[in-house]
């Protein structure tokens, strides 16, 4: 790919399916939870949570499964199942420590922006080594809104004393760069199994689109 020309003075990462390669484990944590009752959970269980909020997926967990417990139990179920994984397998995604080196050379300012909670995420990043890279996190928990509003990127941008028009936004989630955009943010689309169906979408809302963040150093740094 050419290098793309595109002004930015600070960078506001996604986390999960952008700079971690954790989505196949949040898509598969209802099944693993399901198994960890000992029983055997059906073939597309992940396909349909994904599909559903948090607290849609437990109940049809506790429906589906006859689960008797009660809807906190089974979601401190599931959240240890994701703890474990954060805490000692989930990886980065491929090129992730070399872009964010490649910004921290150039002394480009960067925070990550994400859904998950902090209690959950924290020891990846530190088992990562990428913890370092970052100004500030901040969580939709504590902004108080999701990705469907701007206002956890607008807060990242005030911090990084950056405009939205010279932040560029790293995101994998059609939701999340359309919300971006819309805001004036530039954006870096990126590609992820979890949301393959909506990369065209993704690509329509990306001032720069990449199959991955090998190919977005090599497209902005040459």
């Amino acid at each position: 790919m050419l290098e793309k020309k595109i002004d930015f003075s600070a960078v506001v990462f996604d986390m999960d399916g952008t700079l971690l390669d954790s989505m196949g484990y949040w898509m598969n944590a209802g099944a693993a939870y399901v198994s960890s009752l000992g029983m055997t959970p059906e073939e597309n269980l992940g396909e349909k949570l994904f599909s559903m909020t948090m607290a849609e997926g437990i109940q049809y967990l506790a429906e589906h499964y006859a689960i008797a417990k009660s809807e906190r139990e089974i979601l401190d179920g599931i959240e240890a199942v994701l703890a474990d994984a954060y805490r000692s397998v989930i990886l980065l995604k491929d090129g992730a420590r070399d872009f964010l080196e490649a910004l921290s050379a150039r002394n480009i300012p960067m925070v990550i922006a994400t859904n998950t909670d902090r209690s959950l995420f924290e020891p990846a990043l530190e088992r990562l080594g990428i913890a370092r890279y970052m100004k500030r996190i901040f969580t939709c928990t504590e902004c108080g809104k999701s990705k469907n509003h701007p206002d956890i990127f607008l807060q990242a941008a005030e911090f990084l004393g950056s405009a939205p028009s010279e932040t560029l936004v790293a995101e994998d989630a059609l939701y999340a760069i359309r919300t971006a955009h819309s805001a004036g943010f530039k954006t870096l689309g990126l590609y992820d199994a979890s949301s393959r169906e909506d990369s065209l979408h993704i690509r329509s809302y990306s001032t720069l689109y990449c199959q991955s963040l090998v190919e977005a150093k090599k497209a902005l740094f040459g």
